[in-house]
């Protein structure tokens, strides 16, 4: 091919200028065009260049979309869409590189061997057309643009970790919704940008991503293509693409593309891998890196120049393969494979009888696929539309109109709005071939407008399905930019990133505001986790601990070291209360058990302390002291000298001394353990007493020498606590005991009491008539001031027999 100084390649990686620098090189000319991939690129370079010179002197023609005053110098189209019939001074394609694309390469490369500016045509692109520009074109004007700043990679990264200002790509639909799903979980939503997307839904959604409403986008490949965004990360979930073909690792060149989204003018960038997403090698991480791509060897190509003489000669020349070993010819056969489908057709055959028609019939197989995969309905409007045209002259519009009116429904699931939106797409690009509707400016206005009613409808649902503001002001107030971090501060409270979200009860978590930090199913996934982990460690140095104090309140809660781990309920013995741990789940079951054991131990200890050891019954040989023993447990540590039958109340020195090793003290009248006098642990007896006769603590443990009101309590509680129940009061044992002593203090057969003892005692003459009654005593005569009383004898006939319902008896009988 000859040489022209006319035709400059400005070549070089992303984030160079150099699309910045065509735009700015076109308003240098009179006039114009730019020829760019996607209609999202062209819409965002109109919005540029309308801004800068006036919507009059700019046009925008894409396949669905056309802005086309009459006054515009300078036309901002998409590749597909660059019309041929026009000349500019000035002409520019952007992403030369696609040529080698399998899908819209041939179109590419039409443009480069045949598009051309009457002064000057400048192609921008990818560092690895230099090659292949040099093969093809004599002494070719190549410059070289270098990028404004790095990009690095930063290794594979979970969801939770992808840095803010992330774009994150996926290669169909379903999967971009499930990242976004996932996104919104854990970052409190998403952007979505999808080349099947409508400007101003791709425009809505981008906003909330540049505005800061949201710190990710989740897109196709279509954001590689030049979309400025303000992207600081770019992570792949996946490295394989379909390509119209078959589904393929993306090549390097394709990658790069992508990743250089990231770091904008002089910002540097990142990317990196996420999900399942296979790893990068090494030497593909060192070529993204440093922009060094392999060079393309070919380019895909269809003859441009096609004979419509009949509908024969134009699949063969279709199917015509180039000369040049450079050129090779297209694989994607769609619209050769509709044009065949529809020619094939009786009701088409039979009207393609003519150059009109067979243009016309490869004009409506060029019709994007908006519906894919829905073949028979794409086709049945393609034949709807050619037969309309060809017997008519004209579309026929009022079904046209009719059709785009149906689709003004935003009934139905986010797939169903696409789908509709899909399809009112379709009806924009009929509507935008004047030569087949007359320029219908009804068709053409309804198109646009149920467009853009589907299109505020989508990006509302796309919003409300993947942005969460809830979860968002939650996620910025807790600080969970990276991960998720829980340790056990002091108080044993619970921080999650720093900031406090509730404490540890015990082996219990207790969440302030769990409704909202539970809400979203993967925050509660990733905190309980972590929280078990923590809570596992906390427990385990318990269980290390070689000692601890136990303690009980008044709602029978167990303490240790003055926290609250659980509580204890009615058991088979005073000895063997029931616990129960609290605990939310959060701890393994090996561990619970570990816990419930060490803590029951050491209740069971503590309640031999302060009460009595469980007596071993069977290495006592004296028959007196295990008799006693058994019947001082049976009246729960203490029994009245007259309960024990004559012979068996202990009176040897030995009898004295072993019990006086087991804290056995011997009164006057009453024989009890030491403990039960114990004040200091007054309240725990109390509160284990309550729980094994009432299953409850029946308030706080009586603290005063007498009761009044003792009816109650039971005979047994009131032992466990140190007192003797006399008709319905209770009198502490040791109180009693002085009573007694100062009632034997002189040996007499008749015996008087006056104010003085009731003085002394500080006690109601009720109270000291009662505890004369119960030691057996009779009164004699006397007056309020004064009584008089004499000691009740038993016959010997009673002394002589046992009690055979007494625990002595029965032993007696067992021995």
């Amino acid at each position: 091919m000859n040489d022209n100084d006319n035709l400059i390649f400005l070549l070089g990686p992303t984030n160079t200028g150099k699309t910045y620098y065509a735009i700015e090189k076109m308003l240098t000319f009179s006039n114009g065009i730019i020829g760019l991939p996607l209609r999202l690129l062209a819409r965002e370079v109109y919005d540029r260049v309308a801004e800068k010179i006036g919507k009059l002197k700019v046009a925008l023609i894409t396949g669905e979309e056309q802005i086309s005053p009459k006054t515009a110098k300078y036309f901002i189209t998409t590749v597909e869409a660059m019309p041929s019939e026009k000349y500019f001074e000035f002409l520019a394609v952007d992403e030369i590189q696609l040529c080698n694309d399998f899908e819209r390469g041939h179109i590419f490369t039409d443009r480069l061997l045949n598009s051309r500016g009457t002064l000057e045509t400048l192609f921008l692109g990818s560092d690895s057309m230099e090659k292949i520009i040099k093969r093809i074109f004599l002494n070719p004007n190549i410059l070289k643009k270098e990028r404004r700043s790095n990009i690095s990679f930063i290794g594979k990264k979970a969801i939770l970790s992808l840095p803010k200002r992330s774009a994150i790509i996926a290669f169909n639909s379903n999967d971009v919704y499930s990242i976004a799903s996932k996104i919104k979980s854990v970052k409190g939503g998403a952007a979505i940008v999808m080349g099947s997307l409508s400007p101003q839904t791709r425009n809505s959604q981008v906003a909330m991503f540049e505005e800061g409403t949201v710190d990710y986008i989740v897109a196709t490949d279509a954001i590689g293509m030049g979309l400025n965004l303000n992207i600081k990360n770019v992570a792949f979930s996946s490295l394989y693409k379909f390509d119209g073909k078959e589904s393929r690792l993306l090549k390097n060149n394709e990658i790069g593309q992508i990743a250089g989204r990231a770091g904008r003018n002089n910002s540097d960038g990142s990317f990196c891998t996420t999900l399942n997403c296979n790893s990068l090698s090494s030497e593909a991480i060192k070529a993204l890196e440093n922009h060094n791509y392999d060079a393309n060897e070919y380019l895909f190509w269809r003859e441009s120049n096609l004979d419509f003489s009949n509908i024969n000669n134009l699949i063969r020349s279709l199917e015509k393969k180039s000369n040049d070993p450079k050129l090779i010819k297209t694989q994607n056969k769609r619209d050769e494979n509709i044009l065949k489908y529809l020619s094939s057709l009786d009701l088409i055959k039979n009207r393609l009888n003519d150059q009109k028609n067979i243009k016309l019939l490869w004009d409506i197989s060029l019709i994007p696929d908006y519906f894919k995969n829905l073949d028979s309905m794409f086709s049945d409007l393609l034949v709807k539309i050619f037969c309309s045209i060809v017997d008519t002259g004209l579309l026929n519009c009022n079904w046209a109109i009719s059709e785009t009116r149906k689709l003004q429904d935003l009934e139905g699931t986010i797939d169903m709005l696409t789908f509709r939106l899909a399809k009112t797409r379709f009806w924009n690009y009929i509507s935008n071939r004047n030569h087949w509707t007359n320029n219908n400016k009804e068709l053409k206005t309804l198109a646009l407008e149920t467009e853009k009613f589907l299109s505020d409808a989508l990006h509302q649902r796309l919003t409300n399905e993947f942005v969460d503001k809830k979860i968002r002001l939650f996620l910025r107030e807790y600080n969970l930019k990276k991960s998720i971090e829980i340790k056990i501060g002091e108080g044993n409270l619970i921080f999650l990133n720093e900031k406090n979200i509730g404490s540890i009860s015990g082996f219990q978590l207790k969440i302030d505001d769990e409704k909202t930090l539970f809400k979203n199913k993967f925050l509660k996934k990733e905190i309980s986790n972590k929280v078990r982990l923590v809570l596992e460690k906390f427990a385990r140095n318990f269980i290390n601990e070689k000692s601890f104090h136990i303690n009980f309140d008044n709602e029978a809660n167990v303490y240790v070291n003055k926290r609250k781990i659980g509580s204890i309920y009615q058991g088979t013995s005073l000895f063997k209360p029931n616990l129960i741990i609290i605990n939310n789940n959060y701890l393994d079951e090996k561990t619970y058990t570990e816990i419930f054991k060490k803590v029951k131990k050491e209740i069971e200890e503590k309640i031999q302390k302060i009460f009595w050891g469980e007596n071993d019954f069977s290495n006592l040989k004296n028959k007196n002291i295990k008799s006693f023993l058994f019947s001082i447990e049976k009246n729960f540590g203490i029994i009245e000298k007259n309960q024990i039958e004559v012979g068996l109340i202990p009176e040897s020195k030995y009898e004295k001394s072993e019990l006086s090793k087991r804290e056995i003290f011997f009164g006057k009248h009453l024989f009890y353990y030491k403990n039960l006098i114990n004040e200091n642990n007054r309240d725990i007896r109390w509160i284990l007493g309550c729980i094994y006769f009432n299953g409850k603590v029946l308030g706080k443990a009586p603290k005063n020498k007498i009761i009044f009101d003792a009816s109650n309590f039971s005979k047994s509680l009131l032992h466990l606590t140190g007192y003797i129940k006399i008709k319905n009061f209770g009198i502490e044992i040791i109180f009693l005991e002085k009573i007694i002593n100062k009632i034997y203090s002189k040996k007499r057969r008749l015996f008087y009491f006056n104010y003085s003892i009731l003085n002394q005692f500080n006690i109601p003459s009720y109270i000291i008539v009662e505890i004369l009654i119960y030691l057996d005593f009779a009164r004699i005569a006397g007056t309020s001031n004064v009584s008089y009383w004499k000691k009740k004898k038993k016959n010997n006939f009673e002394k002589s027999y046992y009690n055979k319902n007494s625990p002595f008896y029965v032993l007696k009988k067992l021995q």
